[in-house]
């Protein structure tokens, strides 16, 4: 079985196309006896020589000639695969999954995610709107490379980089009857029908502080349209970030600020931290924190 190295390969074609054993050396940046060696080597491993060698000359021989084809052949086809190789690299490389709720896909991502690739149009952006629980275990089981929510912090396993506050407000039908209100106070929420949008533990700890018991049957959803559609054929209200306010008209909705105390949520971009993040997804990171987001 023929076991040649891409190494001595490359040896034969680089001493055929030079024409001497010492201009070859000097271009694969090895000495003229090292290449000599590795070329007795090798003719002593396919079991003819290659290369006919006088003092005042060094050519193929008749096999030599013969053969050489065959090298070059290989050597086109390793140079092809090389290539694939580092371009499937610097495509993946280019690739970033960015996991975010509903809302924040409908809202604050589509024009950073248009400035981004104006700053780098090499980059593939890839946006995946998750259910509101499920987008930090998208990033956990790595389908997604980041993801964007709100108020998670660092752990063991993720890192949580801050990029903007958005405000609470509550988002009700017209004709709700806090509708008509400049400012609604947490305490004014008491006996209106609350629509969660997932588990919304952290809403549930500012009611509590506010005195609210949630005793009144209301609706838990895993999409922020479900919600606003729900809100618009009066089935309640809800607490939501300001960032919203740009999905209020499509369903007829009015948006109040929330005081007594004003609240907000941080607005963050997770990723795994046993994971190295790609070159293109430090750049968004960074793009992200310098833009200008946020109420």
């Amino acid at each position: 079985m023929l076991n040649l190295t891409i190494r001595q390969m490359r040896a034969i074609q680089t001493i055929s196309d030079c024409g001497s054993f010492a201009a070859a050396a000097r271009q694969l940046n090895v000495s003229a006896a090292a290449l000599s060696a590795m070329i007795r080597e090798t003719e002593a491993s396919i079991g003819f020589r290659v290369f006919e060698r006088t003092t005042r000359s060094l050519g193929l021989t008749d096999t030599g000639a013969e053969f050489l084809p065959h090298v070059q052949r290989i050597l086109l086809e390793m140079e092809r695969a090389e290539t694939f190789v580092r371009r499937r690299r610097e495509a993946e490389n280019a690739t970033l999954r960015i996991a975010a709720t509903q809302f924040l896909s409908c809202t604050t991502l589509p024009p950073l995610l248009q400035a981004f690739r104006t700053a780098e149009p090499e980059a593939r952006l890839q946006l995946i709107d998750s259910a509101i629980d499920d987008v930090i275990e998208t990033v956990r089981s790595g389908e997604a490379d980041l993801g964007v929510y709100l108020d998670v912090e660092s752990d063991e396993t993720l890192e949580a980089v801050p990029l903007f506050r958005s405000a609470l407000c509550v988002v009700m039908a017209p004709a709700h009857p806090l509708a008509g209100l400049p400012q609604i106070a947490w305490s004014q929420l008491a006996g209106h029908n609350i629509i969660y949008l997932g588990r919304e533990e952290k809403l549930r700890h500012n009611l509590a502080e506010a005195g609210i018991a949630l005793t009144l049957p209301h609706q838990r959803v895993a999409h922020g349209t479900s919600a606003l559609a729900l809100i618009a054929a009066g089935e309640g209200i809800a607490v939501m970030t300001r960032y919203v306010q740009p999905m209020l008209p499509i369903y007829g909705l009015r948006m109040v600020s929330l005081v007594d105390p004003p609240l907000d949520r941080q607005v963050v971009v997770v990723h795994r931290r046993r994971a190295p993040l790609s070159r293109m997804a430090k750049k968004f990171v960074a793009f992200a924190r310098e833009a200008k987001m946020g109420d």
